[in-house]
Order: structure tokens, then sequence, then C-alpha cells
């Protein structure tokens, strides 16, 4: 027989035992508070083929964020909207090279006939639906930047803006010559029967008017057909011709 006071002992441990099996269910314990919390990275992915390996942050998130689809390289792949992606801060430093733009005025090109633009074997004449679309829809001007027969540059878009404050809207052309796929596009300023302003054939750029009809916005690929984003330059009106004053680097993030 248990004496009185062995029994209270024993009553004392079970008592204990269910109190700390209580707490422990009701109010466990923090075990994290002294450990130093980590942030995941973004996981690293090696772009591939297109000659110039490059690494990209890719993101895992529900697409339905998301706006815009991008089929570039291999694979397809979501991309944040262009005005949401990463914007560097306005540079005085013009990065934009000599050879991809002029401000020298140039005569425009003659117009060339029918039989300059397309060849006599229909099956060799490389995009001319597309030209002779171009021409129906935009008349002379486009028969000055069509090309001959087997090349397939064409106009495919002619904005009216005044660039340079005089209160005259010039004629601005987007003009793009097509291979297997888009291999060259580029911007044409004219001004009476001058151009004024030109981008070269491989600079893919879009020029965007300013609003108050000071200039405009090139939007230019620094990169492989603007794969990873664009680089805008901000051109001003200024003694009778433009002047480059900053430059901003736009990068998309790729979305899995």
């Amino acid at each position: 027989m248990l004496s009185d006071r062995a029994k209270n002992l024993i009553i004392i441990a079970e008592t204990v035992a269910v109190i700390f099996f209580i707490g422990n269910s009701f109010f466990p314990r923090n075990t994290s508070q002294n450990s130093t919390p980590t942030q995941a990275q973004p996981e690293k992915q090696i772009s591939t083929g297109t000659g110039d390996e490059q690494e990209f942050p890719t993101l895992y998130f529900p697409e339905e964020y998301f706006v815009s689809k991008r089929n570039i390289g291999v694979g397809a792949y979501s991309t944040l909207r262009e005005d949401d992606g990463y914007r560097s801060y306005p540079s005085p430093k013009i990065t934009l090279p000599d050879h991809m733009y002029s401000l020298t005025p140039k005569d425009l090109p003659s117009i060339k006939t029918d039989k300059q633009i397309h060849t006599e074997l229909p099956e060799a004449d490389f995009m001319g639906s597309r030209k002779a679309e171009s021409i129906m829809k935009y008349g002379e001007i486009a028969r000055r930047y069509a090309g001959e027969g087997g090349n397939g540059t064409s106009i495919y878009d002619i904005q009216y803006a005044d660039l340079d404050k005089d209160g005259v809207n010039e004629q601005i052309l987007s003009v793009d010559e097509m291979g297997a796929n888009v291999i060259g596009q580029k911007n044409i300023v004219i001004k009476g029967d001058q151009i004024i302003f030109s981008t070269g054939d491989t600079t893919f750029s879009t020029l965007i008017p300013d609003k108050k009809g000071n200039g405009f916005f090139l939007q230019w690929d620094d990169n492989f057909k603007g794969r990873d984003g664009y680089v805008t330059t901000r051109f001003i009106s200024e003694n009778n011709t433009f002047k480059s004053v900053y430059e901003q680097q736009v990068r998309y993030i790729r979305i899995k």
C-alpha cells in the first residue's frame, strides 16, 4: 500500500504532465524566433537558341497576373507589360550608335514602277502582295519605299505629328523588311519633300511623337530584336534639327 505522501507525489506529477500537454497543444512554442529568415531568390535560367547565352530572372507567378504574351526565341512565355518592367533612371549618356540614325537632310527616293517592284514570275515575287497592299493604302510614298523585286521592304504605318514646334505636321513612316520573319525595321521623318530624320535598317525602332510637339521618343533595339527589352532615347527640337538629351533602358521580366 502506498503511503499518503507517495499518493500525493503521483497526483502532483500527473497534474504537471497534463498542464504541460495542454500548454503545448494550445500554445505552441515559436522555434524560429532566434533564426534568421531567408528571402527566396528568383531562379536563374539560361536563354539558348540565339547564339548569345544570357541569364534571365524567372519568377513563378500565375499567368493571369500579366497581360502580354511574347514568343521570342525558344518557346513561349509571358512578360510584364512594358510599362511595368524594369526601367532605369534617365541618363544624359547617349548610347544610340551614330550608324543607327541620321540627322542629315536627304531627298526622297525615286518613285518605283510596278516593273521595278514586282518580278515577272509570281512565285519569285517575294512579299509582292504585301507591297501591293502598302501601295494601295499609302499611294505614291509607298512606291518610293517598296523594295525592288525579291526584296520584302514596304511601309506598314504612317503617322502625322508636329515634331519641331512649327504647327505643321511631319510625316512619320514606319518601314520594315521581311525575310523569313522581320529582318529590319526603321523610321523616317519627312518635312515637305525632305527626309529630316531616319534610323538604320536594323534598329528595330519605334518613333513616338512628343505630345507637346517638341521632338519624339525613339525606342530602339540594343539586343536581339527587342527580346530582352529596349532603350528609349529622347530627342527634342532645337535649332532646326533634333537633339538627343537622355536615355532610359527598359527590361522585360520573364514569367513562368
